[in-house]
């Protein structure tokens, strides 16, 4: 984080988002005292953390992944509220990436994605994704954290009608959208406005 923070002045950038995964900021591998050399850097460099981002997934079948997926998104929370920042942005199912000859793929993450499935419905995955986001959603509430949903396949489509539907339906008032704009099929102005 560090490097990213003395990168973007380098480059002339207002602010960072940090995503919560190794190397960069696992929350598990920073403690307090950690945390608050990053916070006080981003300070004395102006730049400002504008959003913590986890790489969450409410929906797998497997109860145990689903729970972890609520351990990592409070801890998320809470290194948030370290850097002070009150945006967490959450997606409803990533399906994840792995290394595959030293390359980023989605691909095993997407296989693994279709096969979990063929064991749930779309719609008990979507309940199951309106609950997870609910709860972090109060955990969130109590540090004055903002849930930013975004608007990811695979439960969501893209554009912008399900991630609403489904903030509507998390009932919580610091659930919002984020929007990726770009991968919108539809780039028509009056479609983005």
């Amino acid at each position: 984080m560090k490097e990213q923070i003395r990168k973007a002045k380098e480059l002339g950038f207002d602010g960072i988002t940090i995503e919560t995964k190794r190397p960069v900021a696992l929350p598990c591998d920073l403690d307090g005292s950690a945390r608050k050399e990053v916070a006080e850097l981003a300070c004395s460099h102006d730049i400002r953390i504008a959003a913590v981002e986890t790489m969450s997934n409410s929906v797998s079948p497997i109860i145990e992944e689903r729970e972890n997926n609520l351990c990592m998104v409070k801890e998320s929370i809470g290194l948030a509220a370290d850097l002070n920042t009150n945006i967490v942005k959450v997606f409803a199912a990533w399906p994840g990436t792995s290394r595959y000859d030293e390359l980023g793929t989605y691909d095993f993450g997407y296989r693994l994605f279709d096969f979990k499935s063929m064991f749930a419905t779309r719609d008990k995955m979507w309940r199951w994704a309106v609950r997870g986001i609910r709860e972090a959603a109060k955990w969130g509430d109590d540090c004055g954290i903002v849930i930013a949903l975004q608007n990811h396949p695979p439960i969501i489509r893209l554009g912008y009608e399900d991630v609403l539907q489904m903030v509507k339906e998390t009932g919580m008032n610091n659930v919002k959208l984020c929007l990726d704009a770009p991968l919108f099929t539809n780039q028509s102005d009056e479609y983005i406005r």
